[in-house]
């Protein structure tokens, strides 16, 4: 704590410094990321040491050498430009990796920290007095492109894949840029993924056009990778990009159990739920879980005759999953004897959410000690009596009952599981009834009642509701509880379409009967059979303006003849029964109308 305004002098120092060259830069390379705080047990209490404000004098460093221009030859360095030679700046590189040591040094003390900044602040001295004795006498302007390195928070294994991050590019320098290439490099590079485009830069401008992003399904781990971005005749910039996978959180192991022979206990092998780690176990007299003396061995030997032990099984450390929560036997004897064969009649039993508590009890075993039952490991989806065995599903999931047959002076306890899945209910519902519509409407246009929804797989809601009559289409319905009821499907629901009704308003001069082609005698029309008619033309000749409408419904040009002054009835354009056709039309300035009927049969 006490260095931090001393330090802050010379990042000041450091970064004022810096300046004019970081204004001059030409070639650019990246910057490293910033490690945890040290811990100096030289400090009273063991107070951390606080490399916070080294980190920054280094930060500082890196990027006045990053942003420094190097070379060998004026004639090479854009006019007007400071520089370094290569081995100036090797040992101001030299500097800022022993900064970066005294910094990492788990061991470092506050002094040695102090010490550290100290050397790297005379050396940025040192390293800016030698690119401002020289500047370059390149003519012509001189992009310089700057790349911020990249950074994403950490991530848990097994977590969804980071999301893109853009890449800022930046040019600093007297002319625009064309980008000619932008790669990943170093061991982490398949780590990432470049995507994105741009290829120029102008003159004080960024562009954040490039992105890059993490792979999917990364292990635990720690990857980083360099992006090089080349310009202008294979100038690069660089900066790295970084991403943390933490292990998730260990797996389930089941209650462990173990037979006493002698002075040795042998546990029972378990597995761990993730397939991945493995299980491993310990021992204790205590009833909380050791800290130490895990092992994957089964055997445990050379124990204290007449004590009572616990066996301990959790899941061990992989390489994407940390340790698993340890679960404790029952009590173990030492020189006791083990039960006879002890458990419930069946390993799993599939239930549905509904249904009634079932009582599955656990038989076997040596002794005189009694039964109880316990759940153990589950989420909540069974409960159990414990006297009795009866199971109670409470909802869609999996539960683990554990039936204790109790040690006694010569046996120790015994201990059986039994696996409870339990699937979601199929729901009751009654089928939305009553539902009507008009010829030409869609499905989109009738509402169904609550919790049910048209199946747009099977009939889209542009789904047109057919003809008059009842048609079926297919629904589904959705239960308030989805945790605990599937959603039903393939529901038939009924709808009741009819023709719309066709209001008229006309003047009529009905001084006069209308006489109708075809018109007289009734008209009969049949869809099969041999000589049957089939068609029918109604035909209303000296009239203008004519006009058809068929139950309700204007009649369309199919069924018109080219003047409109006829129309053709046909026994498969209507369904089977008694229909009405209104004919309209104009003669003599008045306007005229008639009714037919026509009969549709099989």
């Amino acid at each position: 704590w006490y260095q931090a305004p001393f330090l802050a002098l010379i990042l000041l120092c450091v970064a004022g410094c810096g300046n004019p060259i970081l204004r001059d830069a030409w070639i650019t390379e990246s910057n490293p990321v910033t490690e945890e705080p040290l811990v100096d047990p030289g400090l009273p209490g063991g107070w951390a040491v606080d490399q916070g404000a080294l980190t920054a004098v280094i930060t500082a460093a890196e990027t006045l050498i990053a942003g420094t221009a190097s070379g060998e030859d004026v004639a090479e360095i854009p006019l007007g430009v400071h520089f370094v030679t290569g081995a100036e700046k090797a040992a101001y590189q030299a500097a800022i990796d022993a900064a970066r040591a005294a910094r990492d040094d788990g061991a470092a003390t506050a002094a040695q920290i102090d010490q550290a900044a100290l050397d790297l602040a005379a050396a940025s001295g040192v390293f800016t007095a030698a690119a401002a004795a020289k500047t370059g006498t390149k003519p012509g302007p001189a992009p310089i492109l700057g790349v911020v390195a990249v950074s994403f928070d950490g991530a848990v294994y097994g977590d969804e894949r980071p999301g893109a991050k853009p890449i800022t590019i930046t040019n600093s320098g007297t002319g625009a840029a064309a980008i000619s290439a932008v790669e990943l490099s170093g061991g982490g590079k398949d780590a990432f993924a470049l995507g994105g485009s741009g290829d120029t830069v102008a003159v004080g401008d960024s562009i954040t056009t490039w992105t890059v992003q993490p792979a999917a399904a990364l292990a635990a781990g720690i990857y980083t990778a360099t992006i090089t971005v080349g310009y202008d005749d294979g100038a690069a910039a660089t900066a790295q990009v970084s991403i943390t996978i933490s292990k998730a959180a260990g797996g389930a192991v089941g209650t462990p159990g173990g037979d006493s022979a002698g002075t040795t206990i042998t546990v029972t092998a378990l597995t761990v739920s993730n397939g991945e780690q493995a299980p491993e176990y310990a021992i204790s007299t205590g009833t909380n879980a050791p800290d130490t003396g895990w092992q994957t061995g089964l055997t445990f030997a050379d124990l204290d005759p007449g004590v009572t032990y616990y066996m301990y099984a959790r899941a061990g450390e992989s390489a994407n999953y940390g340790v698993g929560a340890a679960v404790r036997s029952a009590a173990i004897t030492v020189g006791k004897l083990s039960q006879a064969a002890f458990g419930f009649s069946v390993g799993t039993v599939d239930k549905t959410y509904g249904d009634a508590p079932v009582p599955y009890t656990a038989t076997g075993g040596s002794g005189d000690g009694g039964i109880s039952y316990a759940v153990t490991g589950s989420d909540g989806a069974v409960s159990v009596d414990a006297a009795s065995g009866a199971v109670s599903f409470l909802k869609a999931g999996t539960g683990y009952i554990t039936a204790t047959k109790a040690g006694d002076a010569t046996y120790n306890a015994a201990t059986a599981t039994l696996t409870v899945n339990i699937s979601k209910a199929t729901p009751t519902y009654a089928a939305p009834t009553g539902l009507s519509a008009f010829v030409g409407q869609t499905l989109a246009d009738v509402t169904l009642s609550e919790g049910f929804s048209w199946d747009t797989v099977k009939n889209p809601l542009t789904t047109a509701v057919g003809g008059v009559g009842s048609n079926t289409f297919k629904a589904k319905y959705t239960p308030d509880d989805t945790g605990n009821y599937l959603v039903a499907e393939d529901i038939p629901v009924n709808i009741i379409v009819t023709a719309k009704t066709l209001t008229i308003t006309v003047s009529l001069n009905l001084s006069r009967d209308v006489t109708l082609e075809g018109a007289s005698g009734g008209i009969t029309l049949s869809r099969t059979g041999t000589g049957a008619t089939k068609t029918a033309e109604i035909k209303a000749e000296g009239y203008t303006n004519v006009k058809w409408y068929v139950d309700g419904v204007a009649a369309v040009d199919a069924v018109l003849s080219d003047e409109g002054n006829s129309i053709t009835l046909s026994a498969g354009a209507y369904d089977v029964r008694r229909h009405q056709v209104l004919f309209r039309g104009v003669q003599d300035g008045s306007t005229y109308s008639k009714e037919i009927s026509f009969t549709v049969s099989e």
